[in-house]
């Protein structure tokens, strides 16, 4: 016998009853729950990209004033 493993369940199949059209469904079957976790994670990422992407520019912004802070007080003390 053949055990098929199903979120939360166990079939017992015999060999024999295990067609190539019963194949090609459990074939089916895992694509699609494979499909759907890579959707979910591709979601995920994409909100992390954006976060990222959001913090990326404040920090760049950030940068441009310290810099030219810095730029304004050097040029005070002729240092730079």
């Amino acid at each position: 016998m053949a055990a098929l493993a199903t979120p939360g369940s166990r079939v017992r199949i015999p060999r024999n009853a295990c067609s190539d059209e019963m194949c090609v469904c459990l074939q089916d079957l895992v694509k699609s729950h494979l499909m759907l976790a890579v959707r979910e994670e591709v979601e995920v990422l994409r909100e992390q990209i954006k976060e990222l992407s959001e913090r990326n520019a404040e920090l760049e912004r950030e940068n441009y004033i310290l810099r030219a802070l810095y730029i304004s007080i050097a040029s005070l003390y002729n240092v730079y």
